[in-house]
């Protein structure tokens, strides 16, 4: 499992608002590489996993991005990202829409996972058994990577 570093506000040490003004902490952090969480504090549900620069949080702000009216029929939004390397940020989306099954995105049918760890107490429920089974299979198709690549010699 790849460990990540969910990013709290600085200003406030906790989950940031999810408004222009909160994320201004997060400035630092624009044109990296990242997978990031919108979800609803009131309703207790993920609402939007994303990934790409961290710039695509602000893009959710302006109304005429595509998923800004299904992000904003929910209230209370809160947001984090974890900066990670491309070669692996779709995979970690993946992994994170499967576990968390957000309402505002439908899952994609690609194959690859990259397990990473949870944001903790965000109090927003998620699918530890499809978590643990994709994890599974994310193992069982390294491990069949790893038996293939040792027939090739590689």
């Amino acid at each position: 499992m790849m460990t990540l570093d969910w990013r709290k506000s600085t200003a406030t040490g906790d989950w940031a608002v999810y408004d222009k003004e909160a994320l201004l902490p997060f400035e630092e952090d624009r044109g990296q590489k990242c997978v990031y969480l919108i979800w609803s504090e009131s309703e207790r549900q993920m609402v939007y996993v994303g990934s790409g620069d961290v710039d695509r949080l602000w893009d959710h702000l302006n109304p005429s991005d595509p998923a800004y009216d299904r992000i904003h029929a929910h209230k209370n939004l809160k947001a984090t990202y974890a900066l990670i390397d491309e070669e692996y940020m779709l995979g970690a989306e993946n992994y994170l829409v499967q576990v968390y099954e957000p309402s505002a995105v439908k899952a994609s049918p690609e194959e690859s996972f990259v397990e990473v760890s949870l944001p903790e107490n965000i109090g927003v429920s998620y699918h530890s058994d499809r978590a643990k089974e994709t994890s599974n299979r994310v193992r069982a198709t390294r491990s069949l990577l790893d038996c293939v690549k040792d027939e090739k010699g590689e």
